[in-house]
């Protein structure tokens, strides 16, 4: 099979963005394939059960497709899907939710349509973009081809804000003057691994983050110099991560110069943002979803207190506080708890309580059958002891913002099973990361009459 040329009608994308084909009884994945087209593909390996392949030749080519924006889109595995146009990205998306809902929860209920973004491109508000050193001083710096671990090259990338964009050649530059070096995968000390900035969308502010395996002294020197010449940079830190993994960022930040937060505007309020904050990269979107929860439960303002689990740094506790409700965030993270508190007092805010600690068990000692309830948990979803809490103490209305639309299936199959007296009211889907295949989900669940 491998090695093999083969005639291949695209039929679906799949949660990469490869095209997807069926031929005898075997399914075939292929990048920068589109749903509609033939394509002569040439097998290259195998992953799992699906055989992966290599456009070969388009032989009738889709009218939705375009020429991405981006001139490594082919092979930069940030964008997975940049040679679909906007409009084909929603329809594909759509689709593949009802899918998902159909398969693997037999759910009935048609989503409303998606709300699309008004920035396909521009619209993210941070990034940390892996770095290489290579000879004679010459530095890479760019996010991973498809599949690898190699980086692709660049000086800016479409989805991210004008403002990071503005500053990535620049910072790229100083690094390399300086002799910096650099390997994202090396455990050695005094290397970094990946450049992180992040930008107030609102207020221009921007937080340059370096990460690295050990503390480097020369970047002191660096981050006074990036203060200096960046007329909207605030603040420049240093996050140690010694070890090569998965995870970005390390437990320890130290700051290099200025400040070691951004001020953002979000929803009316004011919100300080450290280089370790969660917060959604699509603040338009997120806004959004706000007032779909706040049109929700506006109607029981009165007496409806909100129980918001995985509360973050406020995100949406405080807009809704600040709008009437009482508000009690549950948060394991120290840092996005006391990140809340802060931006609370700055707001003067009073009716919200932030809670630190293991969310399950914190929902069981707060939640009352009277309470509105938040969910925004992380991809994994719910843990089946959350689920047994909700179903027993029974809230009243439930809103569950998900990244991932399987396991959003998987548990609104259980709390909506017969016997709980919950049922779906409408599923409203949010494109937040145009240009992938990622879709955020929410929820809106409601206790029926018992």
């Amino acid at each position: 099979m491998i090695g093999e040329l083969l005639l291949a009608k695209c039929i679906d994308v799949n949660i990469d963005g490869y095209g997807v084909s069926k031929l005898n009884g075997h399914i075939f994945c292929t990048p920068n394939l589109i749903p509609g087209e033939l394509a002569n593909v040439k097998v290259s390996h195998k992953k799992g059960s699906q055989w992966i392949c290599e456009l070969v030749e388009i032989v009738n080519e889709s009218k939705n497709r375009r020429i991405p924006p981006c001139m490594i889109a082919h092979k930069c595995g940030g964008c997975s899907i940049q040679h679909i146009s906007d409009e084909h990205q929603i329809n594909i998306k759509y689709d593949s939710l009802v899918q998902v809902l159909r398969r693997l929860g037999n759910f009935k209920i048609d989503p409303e349509p998606i709300i699309s973004s008004e920035h396909p491109f521009g619209y993210r508000n941070k990034t940390f973009i892996p770095i290489k050193s290579y000879t004679h001083n010459t530095l890479i710096m760019g996010y991973y081809q498809r599949g690898t671990h190699l980086i692709c090259d660049l000086d800016c990338c479409p989805v991210l804000d004008i403002g990071i964009n503005s500053l990535l050649p620049r910072l790229k530059e100083d690094l390399q003057l300086n002799g910096i070096i650099a390997d994202p995968h090396s455990n050695k000390k005094g290397l970094i691994r990946h450049l992180g900035m992040r930008i107030g969308i609102r207020t221009g502010e921007v937080l340059i983050t370096i990460v690295s395996t050990s503390l480097i002294n020369e970047l002191y020197n660096l981050a006074r110099k990036w203060l200096r010449e960046f007329d909207h940079c605030v603040g420049v830190t240093l996050n140690i991560q010694p070890i090569s993994k998965n995870t970005i960022l390390g437990n320890k930040t130290i700051l290099l110069s200025g400040r070691d937060y951004l001020i953002e505007k979000f929803y009316g309020l004011t919100f300080q943002l450290k280089t370790t904050t969660f917060f959604q990269v699509n603040p338009y979107l997120a806004e959004k979803a706000v007032n779909i929860i706040y049109e929700w439960f506006k109607d029981k303002k009165e007496d409806l207190r909100i129980i918001d689990a995985y509360c973050g740094v406020g995100t949406i506790s405080l807009p809704l506080s600040s709008l009437g409700f009482k508000v009690i965030g549950l948060e394991l993270s120290h840092e996005s708890i006391k990140q809340a508190k802060i931006n609370s007092n700055i707001n003067n805010i009073t009716n919200t309580l932030f809670v630190e600690g293991d969310v399950a068990e914190n929902l069981s000692r707060f939640l009352n059958s009277n309470d509105a309830l938040i969910l925004d948990p992380p991809r994994k979803g719910l843990n089946p002891t959350i689920i047994d809490t909700i179903i027993r103490i029974k809230p009243r209305k439930i809103a569950y913002l998900s990244c991932s639309q399987s396991t959003l299936t998987r548990d609104l199959s259980i709390l909506c099973s017969a016997g709980t007296h919950y049922s779906i009211d409408r599923i409203v889907p949010i494109d937040f990361f145009p240009q992938t295949t990622h879709l955020e989900v929410l929820a809106l669940v409601s206790l029926q009459s018992i």
